[in-house]
């Protein structure tokens, strides 16, 4: 089975309540993509597959509100050459979205943001949008702290949904011996943690 049928059958068995009440706007935030020689074969990470998968989730809790896939799927090489436009990110977390149940109506793209100060800075660009606007996010369950430090300082009303990834299980000698998935995890999470910091420093840009 493929990761769009896994994820479908998550998302049917965790299902959750219908709400008529909520945010007016459900913020996805990208956590990447895989570039494959054709660009029709590109695919989301698990990362943002993962997210997408929660948000439709969400989105069914709370269905008068509009998904915003956001961050830029820009790929530039060679200096100069875009290999991928900006919004190639979104049209891939939008299909996935569609496929689990979402209208398409009910989903916009977000694609210049590259990190969670242009994820705020973004969505205050939206007509409409200010102080009193009732947002919903949804990250990765260790992205929450940084973006409630981000969000909470120009919106009074934020709902943070956390969107986990399954757990790598190891047995034997993996539990103690360092691998390339355990010290990407912990680059991971060292780097969040700057990011953290350097937020609370004042500073007005950082990594996804």
């Amino acid at each position: 089975m493929d990761v769009g049928g896994r994820l479908a059958i998550i998302f049917r068995n965790n299902a959750v309540q219908r709400n008529d009440s909520g945010p007016r706007y459900l913020l996805v935030a990208a956590g990447g993509y895989l570039i494959m020689p054709d660009p029709r074969e590109d695919v989301l990470s698990t990362m943002t597959a993962v997210r997408v998968a929660a948000a439709a989730k969400v989105h069914s809790r709370f269905p008068q509100a509009t998904l915003v896939m956001q961050g830029t799927g820009r790929l530039v090489v060679d200096g100069d050459k875009e290999i991928r436009h900006a919004a190639r990110q979104g049209e891939l977390m939008s299909q996935l979205a569609i496929s689990l149940g979402v209208p398409s109506d009910k989903i916009l793209m977000e694609v210049e943001s590259r990190n969670s100060r242009e994820h705020l800075d973004e969505i205050l660009s939206f007509p409409g949008v200010n102080r009193k606007t009732p947002l919903g996010i949804v990250s990765a369950d260790w992205h929450l702290r940084r973006l409630r430090l981000v969000f909470s300082e120009d919106f009074d009303q934020v709902w943070y949904f956390p969107a986990s990834e399954p757990p790598v299980r190891v047995s034997g000698m993996a539990r103690i011996w360092p691998t390339e998935g355990a010290l990407s995890v912990s680059r991971l999470y060292l780097r969040e943690w700057g990011a953290i910091i350097w937020y609370k420093l004042g500073g007005r840009s950082s990594g996804r």
